[in-house]
């Protein structure tokens, strides 16, 4: 049994957003060279991304 958010990267089958999510600079971060998703690049890229959204308001 999978116990979420332990793994390191994002499963295959799930649809994670990334353009527009993530911001352009992080994409070498978030996406390793086989094209996987790195959860904790992934999420700070997300964090980041709201904070300059929210500065913005």
């Amino acid at each position: 049994m999978r116990h979420p958010n332990t793994t390191r990267h994002y499963d295959a089958a799930e649809n994670v957003p990334i353009k527009g999510v993530v911001p352009d600079g992080w994409l070498e971060a978030v996406v390793d060279a086989d094209g996987i998703i790195v959860r904790a690049c992934y999420e700070l890229g997300v964090i980041v991304s709201l904070i300059r959204i929210r500065s913005c308001l």
